[in-house]
């Protein structure tokens, strides 16, 4: 991972974006201090104590474990372009990959033991991407790309990461991708379902599906059973989106289900 504009102006950028809240590093007791207790919330991702372990873990003698101040996670804001230059400035290969004429990274995943940089992101249809910055070759994450090869890039990558944050970070991702694609190209959204629910059916007790301003999404018509199976369907894509932005949020509180959806159907 060799920063061509130097170590100076690559730290600079670094601290810029770590006070923007754009870049967190992981295993700190900065980012385990901002999460919930455990009693607060048994189903966080991470816990406020979460730094106990990993201090054990690095004062073991029989370890061969270092997770603290490895991994860096950095939020590539679409909304932020000067940020975007300064980061293919300082690591040139990025310029492959940010603002050029594809779907720019929604995050990268920095291994400073490693010196491995991910590039991460959702893609045509909200299909995950995952991609090593320094090749522009796709790598084989979990599964979940399509790539047939072996899994060994993730395996080095993750060699200090005990919490399994890359994975989850990855995988929140992609089921937030896969959970938001499969809503949108449903033919109504729960409020639509609601509001039709609202009105009176037919004589026949069919029920035209209408949006909020009362103009009709299709020519058909359902029974109540039909539009109240649709809603539970788009329900469960929605609860698959908040557990996947809740893992999501723990890193980067402000990425929003509307930031991360390219909506390029």
């Amino acid at each position: 991972m060799k920063i061509t504009a130097g170590t100076p102006d690559a730290m600079a950028l670094l601290s810029v974006l770590r006070k923007e809240g754009a870049l967190v590093d992981v295993y700190s007791a900065e980012f385990f201090s901002r999460q919930p207790a455990y009693e607060d919330d048994p189903k966080a991702p991470f816990t406020k104590d979460g730094m106990r372990y990993i201090v054990e873990l690095e004062s073991d003698p029989e370890s061969d474990c270092y997770p603290r101040g490895h991994l860096l996670f950095i939020f590539v804001d679409d909304y932020r372009p000067e940020l975007r230059r300064e980061l293919t400035r300082v690591y040139p290969p990025l310029a492959t990959l940010i603002d050029n004429s594809r779907h720019n990274p929604d995050f990268l995943l920095l291994n400073l033991y490693t010196r491995q940089v991910l590039s991460v992101g959702l893609g045509r249809k909200n299909r995950l991407f995952v991609v090593d910055a320094a090749s522009g070759d796709p790598v084989n994450a979990f599964g979940l790309t399509g790539i047939e090869d072996h899994d060994r890039y993730m395996q080095i990558f993750m060699e200090h990461d005990p919490y399994n944050a890359s994975e989850d970070l990855i995988r929140a991702l992609h089921d937030l991708g896969s959970a938001m694609f499969r809503y949108d190209n449903e033919q109504a959204t729960i409020e639509d379902i609601e509001h039709s629910l609202e009105g009176d059916p037919d004589e026949n007790g069919l029920y035209p599906l209408i949006d909020s301003s009362g103009e009709p999404l299709t020519d058909e018509l359902y029974t109540k059973s039909e539009l109240s199976d649709l809603h539970d369907e788009l329900s469960d894509y929605r609860r698959s989106e908040d557990e996947a932005l809740k893992v999501i949020n723990a890193f980067f509180p402000q990425c929003e289900r509307a930031e991360l959806n390219t909506g390029d159907y």
